[in-house]
């Protein structure tokens, strides 16, 4: 017997379950709506590959330890399992696939994110209030975190694998606990994209050197914000709209390959009080209020700048100083 077939359990009035070493597969339903059920056991050399689509749906569940050999945890696996609050995934787990919907990461505190996952799926963990810490394994082959995967939870800190080539829009938006963004040595990310840590507590981030664009509004009310590092190598290209707007930030320094300012960048930006560019900026355009409403006092323009666009300094008070 190596299969529990579809439905074979579903809905019955099960409260126990000792899943056999020889089954590799966990059919479609097969414990749907086992609201009784709280207790399932894999032996140690289980050989499990597939937890099928809502196998654990609407179960009286509150904890599972998912075997090493399990590859693959379906859509809705364990949807509206309400109880569901810890699940266990060892460090040498193979798994490399979360379905949609699969409720992984929706009442649990804490989740380990094994080696072989290569994305966290749109809004996978967002909305979980109960989610504080994420943990990646050592050598994590992860690539991307898409659309909204960790808005809106209560994580306090999180470090990136360098493995991650994108951050996706709003990834980590909404986390009014998030105060510490760290990213591990030798990241390959590109792209961080829009609303990523807005309405976030980061106080100070340093953006890795790999880093080629920022999209827009990235920091948009991050009201504990600082300071804003960039690596002397940094191969940022692109700051998008305002991408500090309504951010508390102090200080900055804009790395030599950006070439526009663009609109609204450090608008109200009202704690902002130095801006520098590198010797060798690439600098060539300010769009319209780059620093509008913000503290800024003095601006040392790069020599190559061609372009000022209407109001980018407008109701800059405290400016008295422009030099190019």
């Amino acid at each position: 017997m190596t299969k529990i077939d579809d439905e074979v359990f579903s809905y019955s009035m099960i409260t126990k379950i000792d899943i056999p070493k020889s089954i590799t597969i966990l059919g479609r339903r097969a414990f749907n709506g086992c609201e009784k059920l709280n207790e399932i056991n894999f032996p140690s050399d289980s050989q499990l590959e597939i937890i099928s689509n809502e196998c654990f749906a609407e179960t009286g569940l509150t904890k599972i330890t998912i075997p090493k050999t399990v590859k693959k945890i379906c859509d809705k696996a364990f949807f509206s399992s309400l109880d569901l609050n810890e699940i266990i995934i060892p460090e040498d787990s193979e798994l490399d696939y979360f379905g949609n919907d699969c409720s992984v990461g929706n009442l649990t505190s804490k989740i380990f994110i094994p080696k072989n996952i290569t994305k966290i799926d749109s809004w996978f963990f967002s909305n979980n209030l109960q989610l504080n810490e994420v943990i990646f394994h050592k050598d994590s082959k992860i690539k991307a975190f898409e659309h909204g995967c960790f808005s809106r939870t209560n994580i306090q800190k999180i470090i990136i694998p360098n493995s991650v080539e994108v951050i996706n829009d709003m990834a980590f938006d909404g986390n009014q606990n998030l105060d510490e963004i760290s990213f591990q040595e030798n990241s390959k990310l590109k792209i961080i994209g829009n609303h990523c840590f807005s309405r976030t507590l980061i106080n100070q981030i340093t953006i890795p050197e790999s880093v080629e664009q920022l999209g827009s509004q990235i920091f948009d009310n991050c009201r504990n914000l600082q300071k804003v590092i960039f690596p002397e190598n940094s191969q940022l290209k692109t700051i998008d709209v305002n991408c500090f707007i309504y951010s508390f930030i102090r200080e900055i320094s804009i790395p030599k390959h950006v070439k526009c300012i663009k609109n609204g960048t450090f608008s109200f930006c009202s704690n902002l009080v130095k801006v520098e560019f590198d010797k060798d900026s690439e600098l060539v355009s300010i769009e319209a209020r780059a620093f509008y409403n913000s503290a800024i006092q003095q601006l040392i323009l790069p020599k190559g700048i061609k372009e000022l666009k209407e109001e980018w300094c407008s109701k800059t008070a405290k400016l008295n100083f422009i030099s190019i």
